[in-house]
């Protein structure tokens, strides 16, 4: 038979007895301000980015889906390391 046999220490029993009959809740601590670091993503069209690289060219394109359409954004060329 597989039984368990669980016991609880007299010094346990002591901790839960001493537990006051009121709650009284924590201090909260202040909530502080992170810096937004995913700036340099936010557009204020509200449009999505997407880059294409080919060869050592690199694309950025926008999204719009309000005037449905793509616009070419910038043109970056990379040296190579």
């Amino acid at each position: 038979k597989k039984h368990v046999f669980v016991t609880t220490l007299l010094s346990e029993c002591a901790k839960y007895d001493s537990v006051p009959e009121e709650y009284v809740p924590k201090e909260r601590p202040e909530i502080k301000e992170r810096p937004n670091y995913f700036w340099w993503l936010m557009d204020s069209k509200v449009r999505d980015h997407f880059v294409i690289r080919h060869g050592k060219e690199t694309q950025v394109f926008w999204n719009d889906p309000f005037e449905h359409k793509s616009d070419n954004g910038r043109v970056l060329s990379y040296g190579g390391e």
